[in-house]
């Protein structure tokens, strides 16, 4: 082999290094940003179910329609049932594609998860009627509180509703 031939070799060599080191670059970025982005997602979804609307609404949920029948509920008493179930079923579609952490979900919303469904099922019920919004609507819901309800964060006592509540089950669907 000609010191020509030895030279050409130690270049391909050395470029092949640096390709493999490129791509492990790349790979490292690419993890890196999809970390970030779900810490941006973790960040997004957090404000979104911490606006102080969104927790007014679990708030009377839990305090005020769980110890109403649905009969009795007013066009208020809907609505704010209907952001619940609308937070909490946004909040399950971010999980399910995997863009938020759902054992951080479960740990800090599981019980209120539990809570608010109980509270709110008479009114999915009606929302999933297919003469209005179907069974697609909120159609993650039930899903969330059954795995809330099962999450090793969340016990029987967390999910006890208040005294006078008209008791639903939370796993049910």
């Amino acid at each position: 082999m000609t010191t020509f031939q030895m030279t050409m070799l130690g270049v391909q060599g050395l470029t092949g290094l640096a390709i493999v080191a490129t791509v492990i670059i790349y790979i490292l970025h690419l993890q890196t940003t999809r970390h970030a982005a779900k810490g941006q997602n973790l960040i997004a979804i957090t404000n979104y179910l911490q606006k102080m609307e969104v927790r007014d609404a679990r708030t009377h949920v839990i305090t005020v329609l769980s110890r109403k029948d649905y009969e009795e509920w007013d066009e208020e008493d809907k609505r704010l049932a209907s952001l619940v179930c609308s937070t909490y079923d946004f909040a399950a579609i971010f999980m399910s594609q995997k863009l938020y952490d759902s054992d951080l979900f479960y740990d800090t919303y599981g019980a209120s998860v539990c809570k608010c469904f109980q509270a709110v099922k008479p009114h999915c019920e009606y929302i999933w009627d297919p003469n209005r919004g179907g069974p697609a609507y909120w159609k993650n819901l039930p899903k969330i509180a059954k795995k809330a309800a099962k999450h090793p964060k969340v016990s029987a006592k967390d999910i006890e509703m208040p005294a006078g509540a008209k008791v639903r089950s939370a796993g049910a669907s």
